[in-house]
């Protein structure tokens, strides 16, 4: 999708686009913000659904990499090829041979100046929310629409569910390993005292149940 698509979407959901004006509004404040607000939230969604990245170089020992001068980084996963130390976003290589930076990158940035053609970088899911954290942002400062407080909660509760959801899928598959054989998994010890406790309440229950029928006739 492209900075343009995404401008078109946003003014289209808040019924404010003219496609015959080259700035797709006739409201000059909508105009004049979109592209911030845009990158505003291109960035606060890079850090729910990660861009990767990787960085290749031929290194040798003593080398220092600053990690901040990776393009646009945002956070380190991991580093192969050589031995090395890290302190913060600062690399000592300790090997002579070719390092790979696996890392996670900010999208470009856009501004005012950026062009109707310029790609945006996030993943489609995360594109498909965008719309309604731009929308919201447009609109916030007009208290007497309501639209804006609607999207921001539509924006929010999204978001929420991706990151709720990409935290659920990542527990359920922990250190789960896979077999095609079939066995018996032994109870615990507390299983079992949980199983003998609810028994024995349950017979001392009929005991008691027996005792008062007895007494009443």
């Amino acid at each position: 999708m492209t900075l343009g698509d995404m401008k078109s979407e946003v003014l289209r959901l808040i019924e404010e686009i003219n496609e015959e004006n080259e700035g797709l509004t006739d409201d000059p404040d909508f105009k004049n913000k979109i592209n911030n607000v845009i990158d505003f939230i291109q960035h606060e969604l890079a850090r729910i659904k990660k861009i990767p990245a990787i960085e290749t170089r031929e290194v040798k020992e003593g080398d220092t990499i600053n990690l901040n001068e990776l393009e646009n980084f945002y956070q380190l996963k991991c580093v192969k090829g050589v031995r090395y130390t890290s302190f913060g976003t600062t690399l000592d290589i300790l090997d002579d041979g070719t390092i790979k930076i696996y890392y996670y990158k900010y999208p470009k940035k856009i501004n005012e100046k950026s062009k109707d053609n310029t790609e945006l970088e996030l993943t489609d899911d995360a594109l498909g929310i965008m719309p309604y954290g731009v929308a919201a942002d447009l609109l916030k400062s007009d208290v007497s629409n309501q639209y804006g407080q609607i999207y921001a909660n539509r924006y929010k509760g999204k978001a929420t569910r991706r990151i709720y959801n990409k935290k659920i899928y990542k527990r359920k598959v922990k250190n789960i390993k896979f077999t095609n054989e079939i066995r018996w998994i032994k109870p615990s010890k507390n299983t079992y005292k949980r199983i003998w406790h609810n028994y024995f309440k349950w017979k001392n229950y009929k005991i008691g149940q027996k005792f008062e029928q007895r007494r009443w006739n």
